[in-house]
């Protein structure tokens, strides 16, 4: 189980994010990111195969979502997510090459590389 509050940097500022629910596979994180017109939330959830002799795949699961408001009128403007999905198929999960392939995903996502995904280059 993730620690409770979980801290999150956005825009160079760490804030926290107290646990709002937690399931047997899952957990839900919400906090204010600097006012109540921008909001943060991680969630986390699992899904694990009940036989480890099929071919259902172990898949780990992690989203950070960021809710805005507009700040004159209290409406809200947008939601964006992001997340990223470790899957394993096809025989035992390797922790040590999941950290690996994830390490290098991120740091693929340079600010360049983000901003053509955002204009939608492929």
């Amino acid at each position: 189980m993730f620690a409770d509050p979980q801290s999150f940097t956005y825009n160079s500022v760490a804030y926290d994010m107290p646990r709002i629910a937690v399931g047997n596979y899952s957990g839900e994180y919400r906090g204010e990111f600097g006012g109540p017109a921008l909001r943060g939330r991680l969630k986390v959830a699992h899904t694990m195969p009940k036989d480890s002799h099929t071919d259902s795949p172990e898949q780990h699961y992690i989203e950070i979502s960021l809710d805005e408001d507009n700040a004159s009128t209290g409406d809200h403007e947008r939601t964006t997510r992001a997340w990223l999905v470790v899957r394993t198929q096809d025989g035992a999960q390797n922790s040590a090459q999941a950290n690996l392939l994830c390490n290098a995903l991120v740091a693929y996502l340079t600010p360049a590389r983000v901003a053509k995904l955002i204009g939608g280059e492929s």
